[in-house]
Order: structure tokens, then sequence, then C-alpha cells
């Protein structure tokens, strides 16, 4: 078996790798973002190795920590009457993400500004972005003018405003968010336009949200968005991962004309 075949076999339960093995595949995972996850299955199926306890540990608490920082971030933006929300962060499975993508809807600038008297640094800036530092340290934040490469936009925030929703993280507190479907249909955007890359992170995160969104809205918002073919892409990487087997809904969404 392959590396990939590997992990996928060991979060499903169906291998179990030696210790040695495992800091191998442990140091894949990482490649493909998704390191911590790996170590979260490791700990729960009671085979995680000695020389990754204290890794498993640091991790875990700055997964806690990043929580901490979405669920800041949407307490600081709603108290300045902000219109934004977090995207592409948001996992279906324990992950400490590099950083917290947030589309800032209304009021840029004061939405800039507000977290900057709120103790988070700036990092740097892009033409449709910024960059801060939450004021723990441990995450950065980008604030999103636009979704876009450099100055060419690649999906009209204006179509996602509509699925924004509350979700309530793993601290009992709630993060402000896209609905799953329009938060996915910015994943695949990302990582086919920006990206240009497919991990086992995103491998992840579409399987696990295919067994829970609605076909017909992620097919309708798609339309909307423009990005239908780059779905149809996508999904149909995902569906010919090896040792994977997808619902039903999803083969008929990947074959309508």
């Amino acid at each position: 078996m392959n590396l990939t075949t590997k992990i996928i076999k060991t979060i499903d339960g169906n291998y179990t790798p030696t210790p040695q093995e495992t800091l191998k595949l442990y140091k894949y995972a990482k490649k493909n973002r998704m390191g911590y996850y790996f170590l979260y299955i490791l700990n729960q199926r009671k085979i995680l190795p000695e020389q990754l306890k204290e890794e498993y540990l640091s991790e875990t608490q700055r997964y806690h920590r990043i929580i901490n920082a979405m669920t800041k971030l949407t307490e600081d933006l709603d108290n300045a009457g902000i219109e934004y929300a977090i995207f592409k962060s948001i996992r279906p499975y324990p992950s400490t993400t590099v950083d917290i993508d947030t589309i800032i809807f209304n009021k840029y600038r004061e939405a800039y500004i507000t977290l900057r008297r709120r103790g988070y640094s700036k990092l740097g800036s892009g033409p449709e972005t910024t960059t801060l530092l939450d004021p723990t340290k441990t995450v950065g934040i980008d604030l999103y003018r636009e979704i876009a490469v450099s100055r060419i936009i690649y999906l009209d925030k204006e179509k996602l405003k509509p699925y924004i929703t509350r979700k309530k993280l793993s601290n009992n507190r709630e993060a402000q968010t896209l609905e799953p479907e329009a938060d996915l249909i910015t994943i695949v955007a990302h990582l086919t336009i920006k990206e240009q890359m497919y991990t086992l992170a995103d491998y992840y995160t579409i399987t696990y949200h295919l067994k829970n969104i609605d076909m017909k809205k992620i097919w309708r918002i798609a339309e909307q968005t423009n990005t239908l073919n780059i779905l149809k892409t996508i999904l149909n990487t995902t569906l010919h991962t090896k040792n994977r087997k997808l619902p039903k809904k999803y083969i008929q969404i990947t074959t309508q004309q």
C-alpha cells in the first residue's frame, strides 16, 4: 500500500501501523495538512506511539486556542456591527488551521480598525486581503475584501451572503460562518483556482460534508457562483480516491448534465 492508502485505512480503522511506520505516516499527514486529525484518530484508537504523545498534547492545546480565536473573532466583529463570515476554516473534523479566512461583506476598513484596537496585530496585506495575528498569537486572521487571487476575483461574495449561519464549536460558543453547502463551494474553488492542489485534508473535508449536505442546494449554489465545472471535477477526484465508498446521492450529482 502507498502512504495515502495507509492513512485512509488507519483513519477508517482497517489498518494498524507499527509505531515506527506511524512516524512516517504522521510526517506525510502533515504535508497533507491533516497532521492533527491523524494524531487525534491514533489517540482515539489507542495506538498513539509514545514518541508522538507530547506532539499530540501540544497540538490539542493549539486546536483549542484556534477554536477560541474563531469564537472571539465572531464576538469582536459582531460587536462592531460588521457583516462577515468565516469560511474554509471550520472543518468537519478536528483541525489546526494555519489561518482563519474571513469574508467581510461591508465596512472592510472598519473591521480592520476594530480588530487592531482589540489587540490583533498586522502581519501583512495583499490587493484584496489583510492578514492579522490574533491577540494570543496563535493563528493568523485573513480578512478578505474580495475572494480573489491577487486582483482577480474568482467568487462573488454577494452570492454567498444568503448562506451566512452560526455554528456552535467545541468550546460551546458560536462562530459565524457559511452553511456547509456554500462553504464547500468556497473550498473547491480555492483549491482549484488558487492552490491548484488537492490534499488529504480536502479529501476528508469533502467526504465528511457529503454525508450531510443538501445536494440540490450545493448544485444550485454552484450554478449561482459559476463553479459547476469545478465542483464536478473535485467531486469526481474524490470519487476516484481509492478505498472509500461515497453516498449514492453524491454519484447522482456528478452524473447530472
